[in-house]
């Protein structure tokens, strides 16, 4: 078998067998994989490291305190099922706003109900790229009626948030 093996023709024939093997393989595996890549989860939290514990995911901050990292639905079914209402038709450029009773931000999803953006909300002043607004309306719909600080956090480019794909 050595001596076979030192033989240059017999070698050659032997690493081009094995290189069209791998070839096949690699093909037959490209094709019936999925070729997409699940996301794990998005999710709002303060900062800090982040320490698991089971499936709970905690935040460790500068000061020594743990807060609980907020996980957010990425589809609207799911947003709904967590309480979460659909407060406008998708909107151009946008996408449709979604409140929850006493949440400090909106959901924003697009057409194909993926999450899109997040409309964070504070009642504090904060720098930029913060801004300042007296209200959140959508044409007659008034989502937010009080004066607030808001940043919008785009996942998903806002400009096709309404156009289907």
């Amino acid at each position: 078998m050595l001596t076979k093996l030192q033989n240059p023709k017999m070698l050659m024939s032997t690493a081009l067998i094995l290189l069209l093997v791998g070839i096949s393989v690699g093909f037959i595996i490209g094709l019936t994989s999925s070729g997409s890549t699940q996301e794990r989860y998005i999710a709002l939290d303060s900062g800090g490291a982040i320490i698991n514990a089971g499936d709970v995911y905690y935040i460790q901050q500068g000061s020594g305190k743990q807060t609980l990292e907020t996980l957010l639905p990425t589809t609207l079914l799911e947003a709904k099922n967590n309480g979460w209402i659909e407060q406008t038709a998708c909107i151009a450029n946008k996408g449709k706003y979604l409140t929850q009773k006493d949440s400090q931000y909106l959901l924003i999803f697009n057409i194909q109900d993926e999450l899109r953006g997040i409309y964070l909300i504070s009642e504090s002043e904060k720098p930029l790229p913060w801004t300042k607004s007296d209200s959140l309306a959508i044409g007659s719909q008034n989502i937010i009626d009080y004066p607030h600080w808001n940043l919008v956090v785009n996942l998903k480019n806002p400009s096709n948030a309404c156009k289907s794909t």
